[in-house]
């Protein structure tokens, strides 16, 4: 699922951000609905992977399905991502990858649920569940952005 506009064009609005580009890779297998996120900044640094399960999937139940952070944690040790995610559109789940030592939910950075009760497939691409999902995207990298500089001042404080 990618928003009509897309988070390319959110990175391109907001220069200050370290974001640079989307990389969106889409699976429509019957049973297997999902799409794998990568998002990038300055010199092809990976900085946030993850998974988007669709509603009303058996993957997409809940952003907290085992087998979805395991998968999600697993590519994104292999990318090298920063970050991995979960999302089944009604929520999101942010992980530190760096805290490779620990468990998958002690991993977990925040939950950002958005006020969705979507409950099928379809159900996504209604007008207003992109309308809350583009706000939420902006919202969401915005922090990210806040979050990556706090760090970026801590490494550099020593």
């Amino acid at each position: 699922m990618q928003p009509r506009g897309g988070a390319n064009e959110l990175f391109h609005q907001h220069p200050e951000w370290p974001f640079r580009r989307a990389e969106i890779e889409e699976s429509r297998a019957i049973h297997r609905k999902r799409s794998d996120l990568r998002f990038y900044g300055d010199a092809a640094r990976l900085i946030l992977a993850g998974q988007v399960k669709m509603p009303g999937t058996p993957d997409g139940f809940s952003p907290y399905n085992n087998n979805l952070m395991r998968d999600s944690a697993e590519k994104a040790d292999n990318a090298g991502a920063e970050f991995f995610f979960t999302w089944n559109v009604n929520d999101f789940v942010l992980f530190d990858r760096k805290k490779w030592n620990l468990p998958l939910m002690k991993r977990r950075v925040q939950e950002y649920p958005l006020g969705l009760a979507l409950d099928q497939p379809q159900d996504v691409d209604r007008l207003e569940v992109e309308t809350r999902v583009k706000k939420f995207l902006a919202d969401f990298f915005g922090d990210l952005a806040a979050i990556l500089a706090r760090q970026q001042e801590k490494n550099n404080m020593g």
